[in-house]
């Protein structure tokens, strides 16, 4: 979900066309899109799969507005997209621990010869928050738990949504 400008091709799925809906629809996304700004690919595997609907990537994100190699002001970030006109979707979360502890799939393509910055967070305690397309969206608390692995239910509307996950020291 990197930015990459290009020209507008009739028919093509990946570009929104220009129209008086268009920009309605740029309106109620710009949130879910400034919340992603500055993210990093978080390059576990199956950290997170999407269950029944939609597709599902995991990126960390800074919380202070910068970039950090402390793991408290680090977020995980789980962009759920595409699932139609459904009203819920289940994550499934697979040992989120392991992104903040510097454990990285070393067969990973986008791993394999990369400088990595080996985050340390010895947290057990997790807040969960969700963001859903609007004019005002904002973050709204959704869970907190101390487990590193859990299927979440998330609310979805327009089959969108943003799953927040921020780590704290028990």
């Amino acid at each position: 979900m990197g930015i990459v400008p290009w020209r507008i091709f009739p028919g093509n799925d990946h570009s929104i066309a220009w129209a008086d809906d268009a920009v309605a629809t740029y309106i109620r996304y710009g949130n879910l899109f400034n919340a992603i700004a500055q993210k990093v690919w978080a390059l576990q595997s199956h950290i997170v799969t999407a269950l029944g609907c939609g597709k599902v990537n995991a990126f960390l994100i800074p919380l202070s507005g910068e970039s950090s190699t402390n793991a408290f002001q680090q977020a995980l970030i789980f962009p759920v997209m595409m699932c139609g006109a459904v009203q819920n979707a289940q994550l499934n979360l697979t040992r989120v621990d392991r992104v903040w502890n510097g454990e990285h799939d070393a067969q990973h393509p986008l791993v394999r010869g990369t400088k990595r910055v080996h985050l340390r967070n010895t947290a057990t305690n997790y807040t969960i928050d969700i963001m859903h397309p609007g004019v005002n969206a904002q973050w709204v608390p959704l869970l907190q738990t101390s487990s590193s692995s859990f299927i979440l239910d998330v609310p979805l509307v327009e089959g969108a949504a943003i799953v927040r996950v921020r780590s704290y020291p028990s």
